[in-house]
């Protein structure tokens, strides 16, 4: 999960590379309505 400047909050899926000193970032989208309900209510 990540926030952008302008507040919107993405799912992002990524990869750890090279004995974990790399990210390889695979997709960043925008969260639904669902997925930032869940959000707001565990943070």
């Amino acid at each position: 999960v990540g926030r952008t400047d302008d507040g919107r909050l993405l799912h992002i899926t990524f990869t750890l590379q090279d004995k974990d000193t790399k990210i390889r970032v695979i997709s960043a989208r925008d969260m639904s309505r669902k997925e930032r309900g869940y959000y707001d209510q565990d943070s």
